[in-house]
């Protein structure tokens, strides 16, 4: 049996910052739960989405400003199948609409599905956690895709 680690909040936010692909997950108005895969970026420490007019996530996103953000939750992962490790992080916060104007000059998320998805969401991080399965390797490295910061 491999050992369970629980992850340093700085590993859990590096972790989150170099993905590219996750879940969200929102609690709609209805209080039905909303998941979602899609593609993300990280601005300022919070986690950003795009969508489209008419979809279900906008409609609650839009909905919310009379009557406050929706609590929501965001985790990304690494699952190794044949090497039985893997790791898991999880962030908790409010989501909330955002300008494409207030992002400009930050890496955006590059939707993959077809269609225009010109909304931006911002998950504001009020708490994150993670944890990983093994130990003598590195999470961040043994992920498929990833972003690559820039050299200097």
């Amino acid at each position: 049996m491999l050992s369970v680690i629980e992850l340093p909040t700085t590993e859990c936010r590096r972790l989150l910052r170099v993905g590219t692909i996750g879940r969200l997950a929102v609690v709609d108005s209805e209080g039905e739960i909303l998941l979602l895969p899609l593609n993300y970026a990280v601005v300022d420490d919070a986690v950003v989405i795009r969508t489209f007019a008419g979809s279900r996530l906008a409609g609650e996103l839009w909905s919310a400003r009379s009557s406050g953000a929706p609590r929501a939750a965001f985790e990304v992962d690494h699952i190794d199948n044949e090497k039985w490790r893997g790791w898991s992080v999880v962030a908790h916060g409010t989501l909330s609409p955002v300008d494409r104007a207030d992002l400009a000059g930050h890496r955006l998320p590059r939707p993959w599905a077809a269609g225009e998805r010109d909304l931006f969401a911002r998950m504001t991080v009020i708490d994150i956690a993670g944890r990983r399965l093994g130990t003598g390797w590195d999470s961040e490295a043994a992920m498929p895709a990833r972003v690559v910061p820039a050299e200097d």
